[in-house]
């Protein structure tokens, strides 16, 4: 039998990354038999488990899930532990974080003034339910403008133009 006197901390691919996006955790396991359980662990959230009984490495998507550990924030500390094991035998854990990003997500709706006193109805494309969203239109004169404030899980949005920004857009 052999003992560590220092496990390895797990070695990740990237300092940050997107929700929704991979990153691989490489466990720098000291011996061939040796394997690992590894968990994160996101603002609120606690340890949640990725997978168990990994050798040297683990590709990982970073769930949209776990966006809700963080509180009004568009960044956190994810936290990615590793337990060591040599069969059933617990061996230590090790830590190792990375920066967790919410993704920007920027819909864009093209108008016509063919589409100008009708209604136009706008995606979200939340990522998140609890994501909020500021949606805007400019065009012509009409500089950037504040249309809705959207923070309700809606997932999209009816936008009733009006002929006035017809003739903003026809007179710029």
């Amino acid at each position: 039998t052999k003992y560590f006197t220092t496990l390895p901390a797990p070695t990740l691919s990237a300092s940050s990354v997107s929700f929704g996006s991979g990153i691989t955790i490489y466990t720098n396991r000291p011996t061939a038999n040796v394997t690992s359980t590894l968990y994160y662990r996101i603002g609120s959230i606690g340890d949640t488990q990725i997978v168990s009984s990994v050798g040297d490495s683990y590709a990982w998507t970073v769930p949209n899930s776990a966006i809700g550990g963080f509180t009004n924030a568009a960044s956190g500390t994810v936290t990615v532990t590793q337990n060591f094991y040599n069969g059933a035998n617990y061996l230590g854990s090790t830590t190792n974080t990375f920066t967790g990003t919410i993704p920007k997500s920027i819909p864009t709706t093209n108008v016509s003034t063919a589409d100008l006193g009708a209604t136009i109805t706008v995606s979200t494309n939340r990522v998140h339910a609890s994501l909020t969203h500021k949606l805007y239109y400019a065009f012509g004169s009409v500089g950037k403008t504040l249309l809705a404030d959207i923070t309700i899980a809606d997932s999209s949005y009816a936008w009733a133009t009006t002929s006035a920004l017809a003739s903003a857009l026809t007179t710029a």
